[in-house]
């Protein structure tokens, strides 16, 4: 699959919470424009069975940034040119205060699943297995995302296998250790 980000300071990012007074500044219909320019280079560009998607951030936290609703109706028009999945965050862009609490980007998640047809990748200090079970059990998201636990645990995957009770099979010799540990 591939994410051309809109989040952070992704490029198209910025293009979603412009104040240019120019054809990609203003509207809403403007500042959507150039991620949706590039979304639909994207998948001209690669084959029709090929999955694309675009990590967003769905709230800046500030009055006037950008909202859910907005973020929500890009990634309707962006499921009509043919995108299939979403990785959902906020913040990010501007300095803001951010509500951090594991999950807290969750309910965003949510609500771009039951508002799209697109797959969705939750995130949001999801740290360990049963974190990400529970999200995927309460319908949050298809997906989780986990960054930060994986780049201090790179047997992150094996460990929550182990925590959730997965019978693996066909383990290479040097993980059997990780999962013991």
């Amino acid at each position: 699959p591939l994410d051309p980000s809109s989040k952070d300071n992704g490029i198209a990012r910025t293009f979603i919470s412009n104040k240019r007074k120019d054809n990609y500044g203003g509207s809403f219909e403007n500042r959507s424009r150039f991620a949706l320019e590039i979304i639909e280079a994207v998948l001209a560009s690669v084959p029709k069975d090929f999955p694309v998607g675009i990590r967003v951030s769905a709230t800046d936290y500030l009055e006037g940034g950008v909202t859910l609703e907005e973020i929500i109706k890009l990634l309707k028009l962006a499921q009509d040119l043919g995108l299939v999945f979403a990785d959902i965050s906020t913040g990010g862009l501007l300095p803001c205060k951010i509500p951090l609490a594991p999950g807290y980007q969750l309910p965003y998640a949510k609500a771009v699943k039951e508002q799209t047809k697109l797959k969705v990748l939750g995130v949001g200090l999801i740290t360990n297995a049963f974190q990400a079970e529970t999200a995927l059990q309460l319908q949050a998201c298809d997906f989780i995302d986990i960054g930060r636990a994986i780049l201090s645990d790179p047997n992150f995957g094996f460990h929550a296998a182990r925590d959730v009770g997965a019978q693996l099979e066909n383990v290479p010799g040097e993980k059997v250790f990780a999962l013991k540990h």
